[in-house]
């Protein structure tokens, strides 16, 4: 060991990581069941977002003619879904009209389809719902369309259908008089062919489908009139769906162990989400579609959520929030490992989940759902406690990143050691200033122990993750 290491030391900041290893033994907890019906406006909210003022422009549409012309007849959009259990009760699309050959309402179907293997809609179709763009809508073009919908089956018995996987909607404009024509509503996006990727505001996720010629095709690229090269249009339809939403989490057998099972400082807890899949789906959660379209700078009614649909709180993080975020759950990761840097028990920590429907235009309220769970934990040092109140120091970012550790807040000079996990005293220099940084570039990525001596003797310490 090396005999600049102190005997006593405060470790402020935990490597919060995420991982691909799993527990052994875990345990599961959930919070309460709360059954969602949402109308999924996912499509139409990609593009309502991209407009400043979405009440006074119009939104893209295509222009379908009637079944006579059989060229083009279906046009529609892909829902990508992990949920086994959703159910499907309805349909709804945004359409409007202003050509007419007469004064009557214009027939059209929306149509609910299986996908292939290649995400393209199957005939026959599991079900449809029939909507009448009315008479007195002849000649009208609502700036955001008509939103028109339907229940499968009929008021006095419902149908509803469970589809485990992914889906289309489909609409048809089923007049049979040449000349009445339907809008049917769209996005504007491009293929990343003629955008920036960092563009994604603009770009489509190759999810629109339209039946030419009796075979469906992507719009990707669909050389058309109306559609062409660089064109990757998504249409306005929506499923209106059912489902059970619940917040819940693996977690290791110490935690809520009854008798308590305290676990070592710097014992790897890796938790596993096994919330409802919908809480972390951009198609069913506003919260998540607007971190993925993060260049949409329209905000629904009543905000945003700040923060991600799943997160874990650890309440040994309160006394010093900006140093110690909530471990996050960032995308594609199922598990995330925490390890407690001080004693204690805490029995305030919390899973939470943050939902927010896909209500067309994001006027839903926020749905929340929180695991509490508690841990103990054993043979961390503190004594030097004492030292980090009087000195107030402030160590960031941690773990650190482009190699610069910075300090505020140091009152004197003070010499300082960066030492390894074997006690190897790697780097060493003197710090003069109140705001000093610290290079520690030529270090591998890690864990490594920050000294601070003066002359009467050890000031400070603390772990810290270099990180690239």
């Amino acid at each position: 060991m090396n005999p600049k290491l102190p005997y006593a030391c405060l470790i402020l900041v935990v490597f919060l990581a995420l991982s691909g290893r799993s527990q052994n033994n875990t345990v599961d907890a959930a919070s309460n069941f709360t059954v969602i019906t949402d109308t999924l406006n996912y499509f139409y909210n990609k593009q309502f977002f991209k407009i400043p003022n979405p009440t006074g422009i119009g939104f893209p549409f295509y222009r379908s003619a009637a079944a006579t012309n059989t060229q083009v007849s279906h046009m529609g959009s892909v829902f990508l879904n992990s949920d086994p259990n959703l159910v499907v009760s309805g349909l709804e699309a945004r359409l409007a009209y202003r050509y007419g050959s007469n004064a009557q309402a214009i027939p059209v179907n929306i149509y609910l389809c299986n996908v292939d293997q290649n995400l393209m809609p199957v005939l026959p179709a599991i079900d449809s719902v029939s909507v009448f763009l009315g008479a007195a809508q002849i000649d009208t073009m609502s700036p955001t369309g008509f939103a028109l919908s339907g229940s499968f089956g009929t008021t006095l018995n419902p149908v509803s259908y469970n589809l485990p996987g992914n889906f289309a909607v489909l609409v048809r404009n089923y007049s049979t008089l040449s000349g009445d024509t339907v809008c049917v509503y769209n996005t504007s996006s491009l293929t990343h062919t003629n955008q920036a990727i960092s563009n994604l505001n603009n770009m489509g996720e190759d999810l629109g489908r339209i039946r030419y010629n009796g075979q469906f095709l992507k719009t990707r690229n669909f050389v058309y009139p109306g559609f062409g090269f660089g064109t990757d249009y998504e249409f306005c339809v929506a499923p209106i769906v059912t489902f059970t939403l619940q917040a819940s989490h693996l977690a290791p057998s110490q935690v809520n162990s009854q008798p308590v099972d305290t676990i070592e400082c710097f014992e790897p807890l890796t938790f596993t989400n096994t919330s409802s899949p919908e809480f972390t789906s951009r198609f069913f959660n506003l919260n998540e579609f607007y971190r993925h379209f993060w260049p949409y700078v329209n905000t629904p009614p009543g905000g945003f959520s700040s923060d991600s649909a799943i997160s874990w709180y650890f309440n040994d993080e309160d006394a010093n929030p900006l140093l110690r975020p909530n471990l996050v759950l960032k995308k594609d990761s199922v598990r995330a490992t925490k390890q407690y840097d001080t004693s204690g028990c805490f029995t305030s920590c919390s899973l939470r989940a943050r939902y927010r429907k896909m209500t067309s235009g994001g006027s839903s309220m926020n749905i929340r759902g929180n695991v509490e769970f508690s841990v103990c934990v054993k043979g961390c040092y503190v004594g030097l406690e004492e030292w980090k109140k009087a000195e107030n120091l402030v160590f960031f970012p941690n773990p650190v990143q482009h190699g610069k550790l910075s300090l505020k807040g140091l009152s004197r000079e003070c010499d300082y050691s960066i030492i390894n996990t074997h006690g190897i005293e790697l780097l060493s220099g003197k710090l003069e200033t109140m705001a000093a940084e610290i290079d520690i570039s030529q270090l591998e990525d890690g864990f490594y122990l920050l000294s601070l001596v003066q002359a009467s003797g050890p000031v400070y310490q603390k772990f810290i993750v270099k990180r690239e």
